[in-house]
């Protein structure tokens, strides 16, 4: 009866260090407006869990991927079923997006969460207001 218990409190202790060896990975990719990743953007990373922020800094890779990784501890703490917030800045333009990490551990061994944040150019906001514009001067050349 006592080497079932030992067995048995061995593969817990083995278990228990298993799963938390793992960290919660949030990837995804930058994305302009015309939807071409983004290079070199400066990507922040906020996992809730159990309303606790933990927070993670990274950059955006050649073909505009990024990865951050939560390892579990007393200070920072991302599982499943938790809410991401990415947040990406290029050239002074920032995106955002939400996203959640998997919800069961049977659909994946170690939480994960697929982020892509769209950076918008100022070049479409602006064409878009000289539009509005235009079209405000030609709405009141044409009343006159």
């Amino acid at each position: 009866m006592k080497k079932i218990l030992l067995v048995l409190m061995a593969f817990f202790v083995i278990s228990v260090g298993y799963a938390s060896a793992y960290p919660t990975v949030v990837t995804g990719t930058v994305y302009d407006s015309s939807m071409n990743p983004v290079s070199g953007a400066s990507v922040t990373v906020v996992c809730e869990h159990n309303g606790t922020n933990s927070t993670q800094y990274t950059s955006s890779i050649m073909d505009g991927t990024y990865i951050a990784q939560f390892y579990n501890s007393p200070t920072i703490e991302c599982g499943y079923g938790d809410q991401v917030w990415v947040s990406a800045e290029y050239n002074s333009m920032t995106g955002t997006a939400t996203g959640y990490t998997c919800d069961v551990e049977s659909q994946c061994p170690i939480p994960v969460a697929l982020v892509d944040v769209q950076i918008p150019e100022f070049g479409v906001v602006a064409a878009g207001l000289a539009l509005i514009g235009a079209i405000a001067i030609f709405a009141i050349r044409r009343k006159n």
